[in-house]
């Protein structure tokens, strides 16, 4: 077959060459050449008693005259051929999966990748000089084509080279991709799952690239020249998927395929070369073509003699400036193809203790057909869900009606929720294959959440909040409880209502009958969250449904804390009890660690006496063992319950967090900027782990941005490590800190006149000189004196003659008793002391 073309097809078990032969009909011409076609014969096959997973082909040994063959098996043996007989086999050592191989014939060696994550060259000579005894099976007849695989002795295979690459390759193979090669150099080019090799003859690096996609497969192909020794353009096949033509490191051309190919080549069909030809895993081969080459030069457009109308190009300015505003915008518009989830009103279910039922309707706007479209579901602690995850297999558009699921939702009543919030979030693909997620928000009903009850026990906490509209009855306000608000007996259901959790705290809402001023009052400091929260929801609601009515909707809704001092001391105990219960469970995961210690070394002695030939005595070690393996299943059962007492109290520090959120905002008038830095900076998102935990998160981020932000200080000190504290108390002055400066006018975000959003860190009336013009740097203050804020007010507003007003000079802090006061009790707090003199002009400390 010298002189002929053959075709090597590789089997699992067996490697046949066939003859590939032109056969041209009497009819068929020089010039039309439909008649010709080409058939196949099967010229001889070896048999492979191990399962092949590869092969190549080359001139080994310089024998340019004709092909060979070597197959790589399974289990890492090279097996060699030349033309019908059988040549040799060599076990490569080390080997545990197989990879791709590939031969280069400039320095004639074979380069293989194997589990190691290496890149391995073995030359042949090297190869063929390695012996082996190896002999056929018994049964085996002696004209049998079986290769051997009995290897008992081999001599060690001398390696040329190998090079680490860090990450499973898919492909290797021959070409000229880098610049400046001389004529006698080539790339052995490594396709990996994230980067693409270029290594040398030699096993060097000489490129690397990293891929910002899932790569296929790849190959060379070799430009429209006369030269052999010009370089090589490269084409890379993607998974999502996709065909990106390289030269140097430089992408060319992309362009998107119907399927992801596992194989790839540029050839030449008839007349036409550039052909480029692709097959999938599941068979489908396909002839790609992607055009003509670009134009080296471009034309020169004729003058147009026309006047030039410049009313249409203005509108065609202003046409393309409102299309860049809409591509550069942060608000981005949903598509018209868009999954859309609804779920419909949730109904108490009284089969099913405290629960309630909702419809889930999903539908798609577009006009084909979706695929595998996941819907997550997800509730917060203590909710349970009926189904969490909901999978649909198809989903096509313009459907009359929606998908419905149904959805129980159940309250276990295991904690005080910190939210109650239901989340649905859809992810899918289009029929584009591009990745989109659908998701909506839904609020839980109050009957989930609490009932209605006669109060029972009398309050610890309470806050005051002003509103600028008149209170409702607190019927209408919350029309879902009015059928169970209790009747008769001494209670005004007009003015105030008390709400029990299912997991035991009570919050009563009282609302004053001439003034708008609001009154919450509980036993639990977090519980009070979740029902101020809805209170104000739905205050705002009808304050917008009433100046609807009257035509005036443009006055916002606006509440504002009352109360003579923030609540510190009542957060602070929080965080007292989240800290311990974090703190006694790590000493319990301690104590579990040293007590499987000691049952790993009991255990151990004690194996070691059973083996003994000679009876000794145990040392009383069994019953050691006992009593370390009842301390284990004790601590055990202890870190459990400590995980659930750890649960709850960060569900309180979350609601009460989210509580200090609103009242810090209501206390200091925040914008929205402001008050998303603030829920950043003291974040309610509690995620205990055993190395970091949320006290040491919170002090990091307020002590940075004490030292950065809200300082006058020009340097920016480097961020502090995160270490476990070993109490709470820097947390506790940190944030009286913070308080103390939004209460001196400092904020978080400012919006310069460049229109950029900054922050604000330099006082009003200070300047920073920038070269020819001076800009004035100001801080957004509240519109009242820092005193004011501060200062002890009753259920009466304060006069205004009767307001501790701060004077110029004096730049001290406001007391302690202002800001870190209770809530508790009554109501009494001790009056702020007045300043000394000594005071006057001193700047808080940053730590």
């Amino acid at each position: 077959m010298q002189d002929m073309l053959g075709l090597a097809v590789l089997h699992p078990r067996q490697l046949a060459v066939y003859q590939v032969t032109k056969v041209s009909t009497a009819q068929a011409s020089e010039q039309l050449e439909q008649n010709t076609y080409y058939t196949l014969e099967k010229r001889y096959a070896h048999t492979l008693e191990h399962t092949a997973y590869s092969f190549t082909h080359g001139p080994f040994s310089g024998q340019y005259d004709r092909d060979c063959l070597c197959v790589l098996s399974m289990d890492g043996i090279l097996y060699f051929f030349e033309r019908e007989s059988f040549a040799f086999q060599r076990y490569l050592l080390d080997f545990m999966l197989p990879g791709p191989i590939c031969y280069v014939p400039q320095t004639d060696s074979f380069v293989i990748f194997n589990s190691l994550l290496q890149v391995q060259s073995y030359k042949y000579n090297s190869l063929a000089a390695a012996t082996a005894d190896e002999r056929k099976p018994a049964s085996a007849p002696k004209d049998s084509t079986i290769v051997p695989t009995s290897i008992t002795m081999q001599k060690h295979l001398q390696m040329e080279w190998s090079t680490n690459i860090g990450e499973q390759a898919l492909s290797i193979f021959v070409g000229r991709f880098s610049k400046s090669l001389a004529a006698s150099q080539v790339d052995i080019i490594v396709l990996g799952e994230r980067h693409l090799f270029c290594l040398k003859e030699s096993g060097g690096i000489r490129l690397q690239k990293r891929l910002d996609y899932h790569p296929s497969c790849a190959c060379c192909y070799s430009l429209a020249s006369e030269d052999d020794t010009v370089n090589q353009n490269l084409i890379v096949c993607e998974h999502s998927p996709a065909l990106n033509v390289y030269r140097d490191m430089q992408l060319l051309w992309a362009s998107k395929l119907p399927e992801v190919p596992v194989a790839v080549s540029v050839n030449t069909f008839g007349s036409m070369a550039g052909i480029i030809t692709t097959l999938t895993d599941t068979g489908v081969l396909a002839i790609n073509y992607l055009g003509t080459d670009p134009a080296s030069s471009v034309a020169n457009t004729p003058v147009n003699e026309k006047e030039l109308n410049y009313v249409e190009m203005e509108q065609e300015m202003r046409h393309l400036d409102s299309l860049a505003k809409e591509l550069t915008s942060t608000v981005r518009s949903e598509p018209p193809d868009r999954v859309i989830l609804k779920i419909d009103d949730i109904c108490p279910d009284a089969k099913n203790g405290v629960s309630g039922t909702g419809i889930l309707r999903v539908s798609y706007t577009g006009t084909d057909t979706l695929q595998n479209i996941q819907i997550t579901v997800t509730a917060p602690r203590p909710f349970a869900l009926s189904q969490k995850l909901f999978v649909i297999e198809l989903l096509s558009g313009g459907l009359p009606e929606p998908l419905s699921f149904l959805l129980t939702i159940t309250n276990t009543a295991k904690c005080v929720p910190a939210s109650s919030t239901l989340n649905v979030v859809a992810v899918y693909f289009t029929a584009r294959g591009e990745s989109r997620v659908s998701t909506i928000d839904v609020p839980l009903p109050l009957f989930l959440v609490c009932s209605v009850a006669q109060p029972s026990q009398p309050p610890t906490y309470k806050i005051h909040f002003d509103t600028n509209m008149p209170p409702p009855n607190l019927v209408s306000l919350f029309p879902d409880l009015a059928s169970a608000l209790p009747q008769g007996g001494g209670i005004d259901v007009q003015n105030s209502v008390t709400l029990q959790y299912f997991a035991g705290p009570e919050v009563t809402v009282i609302c004053s009958a001439k003034s708008n001023r609001y009154r919450i009052q509980s036993d639990n400091f977090g519980a009070m969250w979740l029902i101020i929260s809805e209170l104000v929801t739905r205050l705002a609601a009808a304050q917008k449904a009433q100046l609807a009515a009257q035509g005036d909707p443009s006055v916002p809704f606006k509440i504002t804390h009352s109360d003579k001092a923030i609540p510190l001391d009542d957060y602070f105990k929080l965080i007292d009890d989240h800290f311990r219960c974090r703190k006694h469970l790590s000493d319990s995961l301690v104590q579990l660690n040293n007590a499987a210690t000691q049952f790993r070394v009991v255990e151990k002695r004690l194996l070691v006496r059973f083996r003994d030939k000679n009876a000794v005595p145990l040392g009383n070690m069994d019953l050691l063992l006992d009593r370390t393996y009842a301390l284990l299943l004790a601590t055990a059962t202890t870190i459990e319950k400590q995980r659930q007492e750890l649960n709850k109290a960060a569900m309180l520090l979350c609601a009460g967090t989210k509580l200090m959120h609103l009242i810090l905002k209501s206390r200091f008038d925040l914008d929205d900027n402001n008050f998303s830095l603030l829920k950043s900076y003291l974040t309610a998102e509690i995620d205990d782990k055993e190395d970091q935990g949320w006290e040491e998160t919170v002090e990091s981020s307020l002590l940075q941005v004490l030292r950065t932000v809200m300082t006058n200080a020009k340097e920016n000190p480097p961020p502090q490590p995160l270490v476990a504290p070993p109490n709470t108390d820097k947390l506790k002055n940190t944030l009286r800190l913070f308080c103390t400066r939004l209460a001196d006018g400092y904020r978080l975000y400012k919006v310069s006149s460049s229109k950029s959003p900054t922050t604000s860190r330099v006082p009003s009336g200070s300047t920073k000189s920038t070269g020819k013009t001076t800009v004035a740097a100001v801080v957004h203050r509240s519109r009242r004196p820092p005193t004011a804020m501060l200062s002890p007010q009753t259920d009466t507003p304060t006069p205004r003659t009767q307001v501790l007003t701060r004077r110029p000079d004096a730049g001290g802090a406001p007391t302690a008793a202002a800001l870190g006061g209770s809530s508790s009790g009554s109501g009494s707090h001790s009056r702020p002391s007045s300043r000394s003199g000594g005071s006057a002009g001193k700047e808080p400390p940053t730590s």
